[in-house]
Formats: structure tokens, sequence, C-alpha cells
């Protein structure tokens, strides 16, 4: 009887024993199992875990679903027939206005130049008359045979070459009133004098410009 009464003693000691142990497990999965179905409350939460070696502790986050888009196509992505289009129709403009870009801006900086040694506004004007007068002359039946887009491409490229747009060349050199007036006069048939070169930010010139970069490396010939 007595050794029967130390075994019931001794079991019911080690089923006591086994009981606390198992508390902190029982306590950890209940807590496992309210912080998942409460995710939708918390972006985070301290999980209690019992892995294979014992109690641990890892972080749970709840994030929330993010669509990520690129409007942008792969960078090696082969053109489309209408971008090859318009890629060849640019090389073309560019070698057409190229050499009238350069001629323009040589001749509005010698003509700065030549301005600034005569003695007063009288003599500028005279002399805006007479080089206006044989510009025309010179230029203007090649300059008409140019197409709306390759003239607009013409002001951009001044603006490149020199910094400031045709507006403002004309601005400087006849003043506002003429300035607006051939702007207004630009506009009626589609260009802009006051448009500016930003080949950083603006798609059209971005192209434009790694077209100038090829050719002028000779590497359109």
């Amino acid at each position: 009887m007595e050794k029967n009464k130390g075994i019931l003693q001794f079991v019911a000691v080690c089923m006591a024993l086994l009981l606390v142990g198992m508390l902190p497990a029982f306590a950890q999965k209940d807590s496992v199992a309210n912080l998942l179905a409460d995710t939708t409350r918390t972006h985070s939460q301290k999980l209690a875990v019992v892995p294979s070696g014992g109690i641990d502790t890892i972080y749970m986050h709840a994030l929330p679903s993010v669509m990520i888009t690129h409007k942008w196509r792969p960078r090696f992505a082969p053109l489309s027939s209408q971008e090859k289009a318009e890629y060849w129709r640019r090389i073309r403009d560019v070698k057409r206005v190229l050499p009238y870009v350069d001629l323009v801006c040589d001749l509005l900086v010698e003509t700065y130049e030549y301005m600034e040694t005569l003695p007063n506004a009288r003599a500028k004007r005279k002399h805006l008359k007479r080089f206006e007068k044989e510009l025309k002359e010179q230029y203007m039946p090649e300059m008409k045979k140019l197409t709306r887009s390759q003239g607009q491409l013409m002001m951009k490229l001044i603006d490149r070459e020199l910094g400031s747009t045709p507006y403002q060349i004309i601005k400087a050199f006849y003043g506002p009133f003429k300035a607006t007036f051939y702007s207004l006069f630009a506009e009626i048939y589609g260009g802009k004098l006051n448009s500016r070169y930003d080949p950083k930010y603006n798609r059209d010139d971005a192209l434009t410009e790694r077209i100038l970069y090829l050719y002028q490396h000779h590497m359109l010939d």
C-alpha cells in the first residue's frame, strides 16, 4: 500500500510539472491565433512561437498591397514602325536645318559685335535695316522650302546654340513690340518663337539631341 501511494505521488508530481511546463506553450499558441486574427488592425506585432529548439520571438509585419507600373518600355525593346518613321524624319530634318542654324548663329554673333562698335542708336537701326534686307534677299527663297516642323526645329536649335530663343533675340535687336508681332505671326502657322530647347525633360528634344550627337560624330553618314 505504501509502495502504491508513493508511486501515485510520483505520478502526480510529474503531471503537475508537465502541466506547468505546457502552460507557456498554450498561452503562446493562443496569442499567435489572436494575432493572426487581428492582422487587419495592426501593422506590426511581436509574436512568440515554439520552434523545436525552445521558445523564441519573431516579428510579423502586415504590409499593404502595392501595385508598381512602368510607363516606359524596356530599354532595348525594338522600335515600332511609327517610331522608326519618326526617327528617320528627324534625322532628315536635322541634316537639312543644321547648316542654316550654324549660319544664322554666326551672323547674329557677328552683327551683335559690330553693332557694339556703332556710335548711336540711329546708326544701329540703319545697320539692322540693311542687314535684314540682305538676309531676306539671300536666304528667304531657301527658307521658304523648309517645312513647318523643320522651321520649328531650326528655332529650337538656335536656342540650343545661343542660349536664347528667337523671341528673345528679336526682342534684343528690335524691341518687344516687333518681337510680339513676329511671335503672333508665327503662331498663326503653328510655330512658337519662345519655345525652349530642353533635352533633359522634353522627350522630343532628347531625340533631337541624340541625333545631333550621332551626326556630329559622323555616325549617320
